[in-house]
């Protein structure tokens, strides 16, 4: 009686590792583009979120944007020009 052996031979293991990695290789540059697609998606999400807060505050504040915006010190965020005098107020 005669046995058969079923295993593959070294050429062919190496054969499907060529394959996978050439498989691989193609495939690689469409995951980068998917990732810095994913990234672009989440900066435009944090900037509408941003536009957002800014146009509630302003609705809240009767027109009036943050002073900061405007190139003002943050501590003296009142929405007025110098900081110290309201007649001088941003509005939209």
């Amino acid at each position: 009686m005669e046995t058969v052996n079923k295993a593959f031979t070294l050429i062919e293991l190496l054969v499907v590792v060529v394959i996978i990695g050439i498989l691989v290789a193609i495939a690689l540059p469409n995951f980068i583009k998917i990732k810095d697609k994913a990234r672009e998606a989440e900066v435009k999400q944090n900037l509408h979120a941003i536009q957002l807060s800014l146009e509630r505050y302003s609705t809240d504040e009767d027109g009036i944007y943050p002073f900061c915006l405007y190139g003002g010190e943050s501590l003296l965020n009142m929405g007025s020009v110098n900081g110290i005098n309201p007649q001088y107020q941003w509005r939209v």
